[in-house]
């Protein structure tokens, strides 16, 4: 039997594995949490590798991986902590967006696209498009999340980027609900049976549960 695990008096490390995304949208608030109720806690976090991050939070190298449930290998545990919508962000004063963004005027502007897996991916927004017979101009693809905001406040290219990241820049960019279907996704923690029964592993696992449910603002 190991023993209970009390954050208030634990002296622990624990390492993650996410995304710069998941990162942005869970890591602060976590942070907050910790500081406040288990000042010995220390966290490492990882680059998320999806090739190999089964491989790590077997040998131990990971403890637990927070990213889209659909990344989640065969016979790991999984569970759900939000679901994600997609939305479309252009900088303020867009001088070539209205009140509405309509699909021609999406299909025109010039895009960022996300791609973790390398610009010739196909992403949801292009997937989606494709079941419609069109397509976007896309001038950027990039690996990582948080550089799109930025370079959209810049510029006048457009993206379509996770509701909770969206909502971080929304004093600097303009929020539309895409105008055609954009599959969301969940996100989830996934870790390996060795960290299933262990104390300290089912606190911040609860701990994740708990601070997920606050909504983006």
């Amino acid at each position: 039997r190991r023993a209970a695990f009390d954050p208030a008096s634990a002296v622990h490390s624990f390492t993650l594995s996410a995304s710069d995304y998941v990162e942005y949208a869970l890591l602060p608030m976590l942070v907050d949490f910790i500081e406040r109720k288990a000042p010995g806690v220390r966290l490492v976090v990882r680059p998320l590798d999806l090739q190999l991050v089964a491989k790590q939070m077997e040998s131990g190298e990971v403890d637990l991986c927070i990213t889209g449930l659909q990344n989640a290998s065969a016979g790991l545990h999984v569970r759900p902590l939000y679901t994600e919508r997609i939305v479309s962000v252009v900088r303020r004063k867009h001088p070539g967006v209205g009140a509405r963004l309509t699909l021609d005027k999406f299909c025109s502007l010039e895009h960022i696209q996300v791609s973790v897996r390398g610009a010739g991916i196909s992403t949801r927004t292009d997937k989606a498009l494709a079941a419609l017979g069109r397509k976007r101009r896309v001038r950027l693809a990039v690996p990582h999340y948080l550089l799109v905001p930025e370079i959209v406040a810049r510029s006048d290219m457009i993206s379509a980027l996770p509701e909770r990241l969206a909502r971080g820049y929304a004093n600097k960019l303009r929020i539309f609900e895409p105008p055609l279907d954009i599959e969301g996704f969940t996100v989830g923690q996934i870790w390996h049976e060795r960290n299933q029964r262990d104390p300290a592993q089912q606190w911040l696992r609860e701990v994740l549960a708990e601070l997920a449910q606050k909504p983006p603002k």
